[in-house]
């Protein structure tokens, strides 16, 4: 199975329901398209905020649903809270950042030898 079946859930915290956002872009299905199992979708109150947090073109096996005890209005940072460790020193996200700096250095360096090695890099 793919996507879960149950996306977000019922409460009165930020980070209950999916918070995902939508295009609204208009073309049939574009918001949401799952041609599998049915799904229920957890959304925010969609009048508190004007940011798309209801999918309006969607396929017939999403039950959309709606906690109205959930007193929140969209904001990124607080209901759809990032868990990436960006703070570098350590983390794992640091660590690649630091591994492709070094690799674009790397190729960088060869580049440049190579250019000396045809021509004196006048070759084109």
């Amino acid at each position: 199975m793919g996507i879960k079946t149950v996306q977000g859930h019922s409460g009165s915290r930020a980070t209950d329901p999916a918070n995902n956002t939508f295009s609204w872009f208009e073309k049939s299905l574009s918001d949401y398209n799952n041609a599998c199992e049915y799904l229920y979708y957890w959304h925010l109150d969609s009048t508190l905020t004007s940011a798309h947090v209801q999918p309006r073109r969607y396929s017939y096996n999403i039950y959309l649903q709606s906690d109205e005890r959930n007193p929140w209005a969209y904001d990124k940072e607080k209901c759809c809270p990032s868990h990436l460790d960006t703070t570098g020193g350590g983390s794992i996200t640091g660590k690649e950042k630091l591994n492709m700096v070094v690799a674009q250095q790397i190729a960088d360096s060869i580049q440049n030898k190579l250019n000396i090695l045809v021509d004196g890099g006048s070759t084109g």
